[in-house]
C-alpha cells in the first residue's frame, strides 16, 4: 500500500476543487470572493483577476442582488447554511446564467463567521427541461380541454332536430371554448343568403373582410380580425360595440359555405395555432350536424310531398283525413274531402309533351293553394287527381270550395303551348260525425272518388256533393 505524501494529497485536493463538476467560490464574511475554481470561470468567462476581491453580490442580476440581501444572508446568519437557491449570475459577455446556489458559513471557536464556501450549479439545462415539461403539461391541457369542448359540442349538435335548435348549440359551445364575450351563427336560407339564426354580435361590420375572406373561409381558414390593424371603418364600429378581437369560421358543405361562426371578444385577444385548431374542429363538427339535419328535412319532404307541385303527398293526406274526422268526431263538426280529377289531361302529354304536363300540374297546385282557406290541406293523390281536406266544412262550404277551385282552373294558362283553361270533374263527400263512428276515412274518400265520377259521367267540368 503506498501512502501519498503531503504534497502530492494537496496536489490532488486542488485538481479536484478546480475541476469539480460545479462552480466553487470562498467569500469573505463581507462578501468579497477570495477562492474561485476553475469550472466557475470557464463557466462564466470571468479570469481570476476580475473577479478576486470582487463581492459576490456584483456578479448577480438585480432580482438576484435583492434576493441575496433579502432572503440569502438573512438565512445563512441565521442557519449557518442556504439550500437549493436560484439565482442569476451575470457572466462576462453579459449572458444571464441561471444557478443554483448551496452555501455553508465557515465558524471559527469563536463562533464567528470567518468564510463562506458555496457550490454553484449550472441549471440552464433544468430550466430547459421545466420549460418542456411546462410546454407539454400546457399541451396536454390545451388537448384536454379542446377534447372536451368537442364532445360536449358533438353532445350538444346530436341532440339538435332543426337548424334553430343547432344554431343555439353552436353558439353556446362556441362561447364556452373560446370564452367570447359574444357570439353569432349565421346559415344560409332557402335563397341562398345568410341571415343570424342564433347570438349577437356586430357580424355586419365584419362584412367587408369576410367577403374579402370567402374563398378562405370557405376553404375551412380561420379570419382573424384584430380592431387595431382593421380598416377604419371596420375599427369605428367594433370601437363602438366594444369589440378588440372577433374570429369568423365557415361552415362549409363541400367547398361551399353554408354558415358562418363569429366570436366577439371584448378584450385583445392571442388567436393561436392550438385555438385555430379549436376553431376548425368545431366548424367542422357543426358543418356535418347542419348538413344531417337538412339531409333529414329533405328526405322528410320527399317522405311527405309530392316533388313536382310541392303538394301533401298520399301517405299524408291518409293520416290527415284520419285525423280530421278524429277530431270532428270529438267537436261534433263536418268535414269534406274535395277529390278531383282533370278532364283531357292524357291529351296534353300526347299531343305537346310531358315537360308541359309537369307546368301544367305545378299551376293546378298554385291555383287549388290559392282557392281554399290557409287550414285546408290540398295534395296530390296521383297522377292528375288532387285532394283537398277541409276541416269543419259543412254542405253549403263544400259546394263553394269545390266550385271555386273548378272556376279557378278554368282561367287561361301562362303557357303559349296551353293558351286555353283546363276543366275538371269534381266530387266532395261531407262528412257529419255520429255517435258511434259509422264510417273510416277510406269510406269517406271513395264516397268522393265516387261523387267525382258521376261528375265527369255527366259532362265533365261540375261538381258533385254527397253527405254521408
Amino acid at each position: 500500500m503506498t501512502i501519498p505524501d503531503a504534497g502530492s494529497a494537496s496536489a490532488t485536493a486542488a485538481s479536484l476543487y478546480d475541476l469539480a463538476p460545479c462552480g466553487l467560490i470562498t467569500t469573505a464574511p463581507d462578501g468579497t470572493l477570495t477562492h474561485v475554481n476553475d469550472t466557475f470561470l470557464a463557466w462564466t468567462g470571468y479570469t481570476a483577476d476580475a473577479v478576486i476581491g470582487r463581492r459576490f453580490l456584483s456578479l448577480l442580476d438585480g432580482g438576484g442582488k435583492l434576493f441575496h440581501e433579502t432572503r440569502y444572508l438573512p438565512s445563512l446568519r441565521l442557519r449557518g447554511e442556504v439550500r437549493e437557491i436560484a439565482l442569476n449570475i451575470v457572466a462576462a459577455d453579459g449572458t444571464v446564467l441561471p444557478a443554483l446556489l448551496n452555501s455553508t458559513a465557515e465558524i471559527d471557536e469563536h463562533g464567528s463567521q470567518v468564510a463562506v464556501h458555496s457550490a454553484l450549479f449550472d441549471t440552464t439545462e433544468r430550466q430547459d427541461y421545466e420549460r418542456q415539461l411546462l410546454a407539454a403539461r400546457r399541451s396536454a391541457e390545451a388537448s384536454a380541454l379542446r377534447l372536451r369542448a368537442l364532445q360536449n359540442a358533438s353532445a350538444a349538435f346530436g341532440a339538435a332536430r332543426d337548424d334553430s335548435e343547432l344554431a343555439a348549440a353552436i353558439a353556446a359551445s362556441a362561447a364556452d371554448a373560446f370564452s367570447a364575450a359574444r357570439v353569432a351563427v349565421t346559415l344560409t336560407d332557402d335563397a341562398g343568403g345568410f341571415e343570424r339564426a342564433a347570438g349577437d354580435g356586430p357580424v355586419a361590420a365584419l362584412a367587408s373582410l369576410i367577403d374579402d375572406a370567402e374563398t378562405e373561409l370557405a376553404a375551412g381558414e380561420v379570419l382573424i380580425v384584430q380592431r387595431a390593424e382593421a380598416p377604419a371603418d371596420v375599427a369605428a364600429e367594433l370601437e363602438r360595440t366594444r369589440v378588440e378581437t372577433a374570429t369568423v369560421v365557415g361552415l362549409v358543405d363541400g367547398g361551399t359555405a353554408i354558415g358562418m361562426l363569429s366570436c366577439f371578444h371584448a378584450r385583445v385577444r392571442d388567436v393561436d395555432a392550438v385555438q385555430i385548431e379549436l376553431h376548425q374542429a368545431l366548424a367542422r363538427q357543426a358543418s356535418q350536424a347542419l348538413i344531417r339535419i337538412r339531409l333529414q328535412k329533405e328526405l322528410e319532404a320527399i317522405a311527405h310531398f309530392d316533388p313536382l307541385t310541392g303538394l301533401a303527398n298520399r301517405n299524408v293526406l291518409r293520416s290527415h283525413i284520419a285525423d280530421v274526422m278524429r277530431r270532428g268526431g270529438a267537436a261534433q263538426q263536418p268535414m269534406a274531402l274535395v277529390f278531383l280529377d282533370l278532364d283531357g289531361f292524357k291529351a296534353i302529354n300526347d299531343e305537346v309533351d310531358h315537360s308541359a304536363g309537369d307546368d301544367v300540374l305545378r299551376a293546378v297546385a298554385d291555383r287549388l293553394r290559392a282557392s281554399v282557406r290557409r287550414a285546408d290541406v290540398v295534395g296530390r293523390y296521383g297522377g292528375d287527381e288532387f285532394i283537398v281536406v277541409c276541416e269543419n266544412t259543412d254542405e253549403t262550404a263544400a259546394a263553394a270550395v269545390a266550385e271555386r277551385i273548378r272556376v279557378a282552373l278554368t282561367e287561361p294558362l301562362a303557357s303559349p303551348l296551353l293558351p286555353h283553361g283546363l276543366t275538371a270533374s269534381i266530387g266532395a263527400a261531407v262528412h257529419l260525425p255520429s255517435d258511434p263512428p259509422q264510417l273510416v276515412a277510406i269510406d269517406v274518400f271513395r264516397i268522393a272518388d265516387r261523387a267525382m265520377y258521376h261528375s265527369k259521367r255527366s259532362g265533365k267540368d261540375r261538381v258533385t256533393v254527397l253527405t254521408v
